[in-house]
């Protein structure tokens, strides 16, 4: 037997999966499958060197003065550490500002900061001149629950004066909310490396598993969720956010930014509650009903929303905050009735 046929077997074999990775790579990111700074800014965001801890409440926040890459998309931080552009602590005269709060669908993973629902929201506004400017202050955080987004409305977002404020958690979350408004201190992480992952095996799980759940009723998803422990914590979350609401008369919106079929059914387990503690709520999943997978997500890889959901985000954000006069200053919206 010739010693050497097996290993030729072995380097073919080798080279017809670094062709097919490389096409994987070469299809779905183009150059950027290579870029070693891009393709390491996937991954839990604990890993991403991002954060730091300093708030036990909040558990994390994003570090000050960043300029990177996060979801293969350019990632900055003002000095305080928020995912936008500067903004002054003392509101200026003339000024409607909005607080934004939640998760990583409100950071704006895989979107650059100018596609951004806020942002978005921001130009529109101001290019309309209404006589005021408006500062829509982005504050969320990957990964953040909603208890850790309550957190970062009571101790950063009011001191920014906010007119208005958008409570913005990923629709998920709401299912694993912490019992306690203390999210803990985060064990300290050693940060992955996707580079080194192999996008043409995760391709493939992704189909396997696709074909897999196909003979799955549709609202198998739906029944693990432990609805009960669901109610309870919308319930506190809601509660103490209407409190707020009383306390300061700044109208809270909860906003659920829904662009996936799998969990638009949350949506209308948000409106009593809603309404008992006195809270607008923006559904956002509408248009979403009837969309396919990529149509609304930044890569195959990750369903973070992508520039054109968060346009439609924007849209429909903009369409109830006219209707409901809630981008008024208070002395407008006292003289309503509202």
């Amino acid at each position: 037997m010739n010693w050497k046929t097996p290993a030729q077997i072995l380097l073919s074999i080798l080279g017809i999966f670094v062709s097919l990775e490389a096409t994987a790579r070469l299809y779905y990111f183009g150059l950027d499958g290579f870029n070693f700074r891009k393709m390491n800014s996937f991954g839990a965001i604990g890993r991403s060197g991002l954060v730091q801890s300093e708030d036990p409440d909040i558990s994390y926040e994003l570090r000050p003065n960043l300029d990177t890459y996060t979801n293969l998309k350019r990632f900055t931080t003002n000095s305080q550490g928020f995912h936008d552009r500067e903004y002054s602590l003392v509101k200026p005269p003339l000024t409607f500002r909005v607080a934004v709060v939640g998760a990583s669908f409100v950071m704006g993973a895989g979107v650059e900061l100018e596609e951004m629902f806020h942002s978005v929201l921001e130009e529109r506004l101001n290019h309309e001149k209404q006589g005021m400017t408006y500062e829509f202050i982005n504050m969320g955080v990957g990964g953040y629950s909603p208890w850790q987004s309550l957190a970062v409305l009571k101790k950063k977002a009011l001191a920014y004066e906010p007119d208005l404020i958008l409570f913005a958690p990923n629709p998920s979350e709401y299912k694993t909310a912490r019992e306690s408004p203390r999210a803990g201190t985060p064990r300290r992480i050693a940060p992955m490396h996707p580079i080194f992952e192999s996008y043409f095996t995760m391709l493939v799980k992704l189909r396997l598993k696709a074909w897999l759940n196909q003979s799955k009723a549709k609202g198998e998803a739906a029944g693990r969720v432990d609805m009960e422990k669901f109610h309870k914590h919308v319930n506190e979350i809601f509660s103490e956010l209407g409190e707020i609401q009383r306390k300061t008369t700044i109208p809270i919106c909860v906003v659920f930014l829904g662009h996936r079929g799998r969990s638009l059914y949350l949506v209308k387990e948000l409106e009593a509650p809603a309404r008992r503690h006195g809270l607008a709520l923006i559904d956002t999943s509408e248009p979403f009903a009837r969309a396919g997978f990529p149509d609304n997500c930044a890569h195959p890889f990750d369903c973070h929303p992508n520039a054109r959901a968060h346009r439609i985000f924007a849209d429909v954000i903009y369409d109830f905050l006219m209707r409901h006069h809630l981008l008024e200053g208070r002395e407008k919206r006292t003289n309503r009735g509202l």
